[in-house]
């Protein structure tokens, strides 16, 4: 049996209600590592600043976080993270994150990673953008993924074929549990991808990005998304129902 690291790296960002929304003041990475799936006995965690982030959000304004340039460029050259009880043990690297955040609502993720020596899966989770509640408004989500020419890539997500890295939800809670999944996006195979816009048929008061892929040892890999919810101008409505009309004649 293959040996394999599991990593969970996982971004906890809660942004509150339109005009009132704030953010936590730090990036926890957490890491568990095993030689199989099902044993996962090796423990590592990494807290980053959200230096430069401000602690409401103001309406019409857009927020980027970028970790490489956050407390004078202390992360230029990336976080390594380390085994808990072994710091000698460096499970993965993390090259570089951006974040970006808006109350509009809108809600971006990008990322750089390198694998350990054994194959290791990542799973990041974006901050949670919420607003007061839109009905039915339309949703767009896309993104890219790239990997080194040699390494492989497994998405985790199962929709729109599977082996999908990205995962577009809303209306889940601070942390980022639950919800409702609008889109998974783009293969494990690399590319770039795009869903919508799409009417969502919901009430909507929140959004935030996963993302979850196995990388083979020693792999680089990059990616990034952004999900977007509005609510659309009238004529804008009406040329969406028209193109479902057509598409139901269509396949009659």
């Amino acid at each position: 049996m293959k040996k394999f690291i599991v990593i969970l790296l996982i971004t906890y960002l809660y942004l509150s209600a339109v005009g009132l929304c704030g953010v936590t003041n730090s990036v926890l990475l957490e890491i568990y590592a095993g030689e199989t799936s099902d044993v996962l006995d090796v423990y590592g965690v990494a807290t980053i600043p959200l230096v430069g982030l401000p602690t409401e959000l103001d309406p019409g304004e857009t927020y980027r976080w970028v970790l490489t340039e956050v407390m004078g460029g202390m992360f230029a050259g990336g976080i390594e993270v380390r085994a808990q009880d072994n710091q000698g043990l460096v499970l993965a690297k993390l090259d570089t994150m951006d974040l970006t955040i808006a109350e509009d609502p809108m809600v971006t993720l990008g990322f750089s990673v390198t694998a350990g020596s054994l194959w290791t899966a990542f799973s990041f989770t974006s901050p949670v953008v919420s607003f007061a509640p839109l009905t039915n408004p339309v949703g767009e989500a896309g993104g890219t993924v790239s990997k080194g020419s040699s390494d492989t890539i497994f998405g985790n997500y199962p929709g729109g074929g599977g082996n999908k890295v990205f995962r577009t939800l809303y209306n889940t809670n601070g942390a980022g549990a639950g919800g409702t999944v609008f889109a998974d996006i783009i293969p494990g195979d690399t590319g770039f991808e795009e869903v919508g816009p799409q009417i969502i048929n919901d009430t909507v008061s929140s959004i935030h990005i996963k993302s979850g892929f196995l990388l083979s040892p020693d792999g680089i890999a990059s990616g990034s998304s952004a999900f977007i919810v509005e609510i659309p101008e009238p004529a804008t409505v009406c040329l969406l129902g028209l193109g479902g009309l057509l598409l139901r004649k269509k396949t009659k």
